[in-house]
């Protein structure tokens, strides 16, 4: 009770010296799926002195004060209020995608991430091995299905100037060209680059594994692991696309 208390006070209190300053935070929301290279984006963003977060915060955004408590405490990790600014979060789940109407808020911008379902959903099993508990190919590709739709709606309910779709393919082989339409985007003062920092939560919120601390795109292995997935997943999946370069 008492530290829901304190947030809100924390919250509000947040808000108003933004309103005092004239800051208007907007907010940038990475929406992809599992092994869709979301972890990599986000580093990729937050890496531009305008983007802050704190990695995939797991985080449900039904109302305003949500917003603002993301933008609070990124800006309390970064230590720093400044102007300009975007808070960024990642959300890989239909279940934690925002409040349909909190999206249609005019400072929130989003870039819709998909992989295609082959190499996904054998990403997705061998990760869920290695880290978790085991998935079978039939919930993988039951989770990417829903989700691809889940992108789909998102898509259509937006106006295009607040949206856009990347293809994880085209992130990791043309690097340059991709981050240079979404610096565009999002009128980036500077462009992105495809060297990344690490972070704090870099390996602990979202891509668990050693690759991300890297700190550049890496080429990806085409072919090299993947999986037939039924014609239901391909169709869904081959909607996003045709969306992705409409």
């Amino acid at each position: 009770m008492l530290v829901d208390m304190l947030k809100k006070s924390l919250t509000l209190g947040f808000k108003l010296l933004n309103k005092i300053l004239g800051i208007r935070p907007e907010y940038i929301f990475v929406m992809g799926h599992m092994r869709s290279g979301s972890s990599l984006l986000s580093h990729l963003l937050l890496s531009n002195t305008q983007i802050n977060g704190l990695g995939e915060s797991n985080a449900i955004y039904q109302t305003p004060p949500e917003l603002w408590r993301l933008a609070l405490k990124s800006q309390l990790k970064a230590r720093r209020l400044s102007k300009n600014s975007f808070y960024l979060d990642q959300i890989n789940h239909n279940e934690k995608t925002p409040n349909y109407e909190l999206l249609k808020n005019e400072n929130i911008k989003v870039i819709l991430l998909i992989r295609n379902p082959q190499e996904t959903v054998a990403s997705i099993m061998k990760l869920a091995e290695e880290y978790y508990e085991p998935w079978t190919q039939q919930r993988a590709e039951k989770y990417l299905t829903d989700r691809y739709k889940g992108l789909i709606t998102i898509a259509r309910l937006l106006p295009e100037e607040r949206v856009i779709w990347v293809e994880y393919e085209k992130l990791t082989e043309q690097s340059d060209s991709t981050l240079d339409s979404l610096s565009n985007f999002l009128s980036l003062k500077s462009k992105l680059k495809a060297q990344y920092d690490t972070f704090g939560f870099t390996g602990k919120h979202g891509d668990p594994s050693d690759k991300l601390r890297s700190g550049k795109v890496g080429a990806r292995s085409p072919g090299k692991n993947t999986i037939e997935v039924s014609e239901q997943c391909s169709k869904v999946y081959a909607r996003c696309q045709a969306l992705a370069t409409a």
